[in-house]
């Protein structure tokens, strides 16, 4: 074999239960959302370099981790909604999402998603991690299936 090295194979973790996956317009970023799955955007580069093995890193060295830390090469990680009117946790049912247009310069992408339940929720990614726009009842029957873009901004 002359002592070359074949490709590498490394396996990746994602959510198992992923209902919708979205590359972003300037295809630098991707989002998805699913079951029990908050809508997440990504950095498409940051997201598949490899990372050193974390055993090499020293147990001293190594910071308390925190549920609300990002994973490496995640830009942002949508909150859960309120609690209900009998303070219990609604569960997350993503089933549909896409970016939206940005009438503005910035990089940082606006993100509609579907729920199972039929709500729309509109995630400015700009302004915190909870949505900027929840509107109820959207889809009656089997809740949002899919969303898109409409020819206006409105």
């Amino acid at each position: 074999m002359n002592g070359e090295v074949g490709p590498t194979h490394r396996l990746g973790a994602l959510p198992s239960r992923l209902m919708d996956w979205q590359l972003g317009p300037d295809q630098k970023t991707f989002a998805y959302g699913g079951d029990e799955v908050e809508v997440s955007v990504w950095n498409t580069e940051r997201a598949f370099e490899p990372r050193p093995c974390s055993s090499a890193v020293s147990a001293g060295s190594q910071k308390r981790k925190r549920t609300e830390d990002l994973f490496p090469g995640e830009v942002w990680r949508a909150k859960n909604v309120a609690n209900d009117y009998l303070g219990l946790r609604q569960p997350v049912h993503n089933t549909c999402l896409t970016y939206l247009p940005s009438s503005s310069s910035s990089s940082q992408p606006q993100i509609l998603a579907g729920t199972r339940f039929g709500d729309l929720r509109r995630y400015d990614t700009r302004c915190g991690r909870r949505p900027v726009g929840d509107f109820k009842g959207v889809g009656k029957a089997g809740g949002v299936k899919s969303v898109a873009n409409g020819l206006l901004e409105q």
